[in-house]
């Protein structure tokens, strides 16, 4: 086949792109891509879950203390794990865990517990985590003395 590199006005024999030339294009570059979708999103989980999940969550569902109903939220297998209802999250599919239901007010278990439901913005940041794949940064739970000093979002972000 004969093709013109535009502008040139040379021949050449070979098409200009392949098939395997343009799947090869269309591929991502893992490393940096995930390295930089991680960071993102993991500032998205601090500055917009993380915050609820300590004001609003951890009183009553922590791996130190207390645990209703088996959740503990104040980690990253805690929150996939999830408690005697099943799993709190299930990254990429937001419809799937026991968490969004709750805090939409539409299961039986409606949260947060005792206090007016959560704000629509703060709702649909939790959507938007869970949909983009829930990445949460904390691999283990925190320790008793850990917890206590993250009760107040203001503590945790000054350190």
């Amino acid at each position: 086949m004969r093709s013109v590199l535009p502008g040139s006005g040379i021949l050449t024999r070979r098409p200009l792109a392949t098939p395997t030339l343009l799947a090869l294009c269309l591929l991502p570059c893992p490393a940096a891509s995930v390295v930089a979708w991680q960071q993102v999103d993991s500032a998205f989980f601090e500055s917009r879950i993380r915050p609820v999940l300590v004001e609003r969550c951890y009183e009553c569902h922590n791996s130190a203390d207390r645990a209703e109903s088996g959740l503990q939220l104040d980690h990253r297998e805690g929150l996939r794990r999830g408690g005697d209802n099943g799993p709190a999250i299930v990254p990429g599919e937001p419809d799937q865990g026991t968490l969004l239901p709750a805090i939409r007010h539409e299961s039986d278990s409606r949260m947060p517990e005792g206090g007016p439901q959560l704000d629509e913005t703060v709702i649909a940041d939790f959507e938007t985590w869970t949909r983009q794949g829930a990445v949460d940064p904390r691999d283990q739970p925190p320790s008793a003395e850990e917890l206590r000093e993250s009760l107040s979002w203001e503590a945790v972000r000054d350190r």
